[in-house]
């Protein structure tokens, strides 16, 4: 993206692979201009947020969901919206005891600069993070 402010939408399949698809698409998005530290946090949070979706939000492989990434002059934006069943930031839970599961919104946290999720109102959720660059 050359433009500041520029936004681009990808819709990603509700699987295993969406993930990585999520932190593809941070990669081919986020400008070159972006340091790696920067860029690798986005792409951690974009990950964490399409994990959420294939989670959480009770939708199947047929399913998709959306990821839109901006960058700002000085903010890069992620936004992931599904139509599933999903999660307000309200109901963040604390941790499972299982060591691999129940750490991705606490991730989000850590690595962005705000976030936030809310049941959006054509259903589902929409969960937003920013970094600041």
């Amino acid at each position: 993206m050359n433009d500041p402010n520029a936004s681009v939408v990808h819709h990603i399949s509700v699987s295993s692979h969406a993930p990585a698809t999520a932190r593809q698409a941070v990669r081919e998005d986020v400008s070159r201009t972006t340091g790696k530290e920067k860029l690798a946090d986005a792409q951690l949070v974009a990950s964490e947020l399409a994990q959420n979706v294939v989670r959480h939000s009770s939708l199947g492989p047929d399913d998709e969901f959306s990821i839109e990434i901006t960058v700002g002059v000085r903010t890069i934006r992620i936004v992931v919206e599904d139509m599933g069943s999903g999660f307000s930031r309200d109901e963040l839970l604390p941790p499972s005891e299982d060591p691999w599961s129940g750490r991705g919104l606490r991730v989000v946290d850590a690595v962005s600069s705000r976030w936030g999720a809310e049941r959006s109102s054509a259903g589902g959720t929409m969960a937003w993070a920013e970094i600041d660059t």
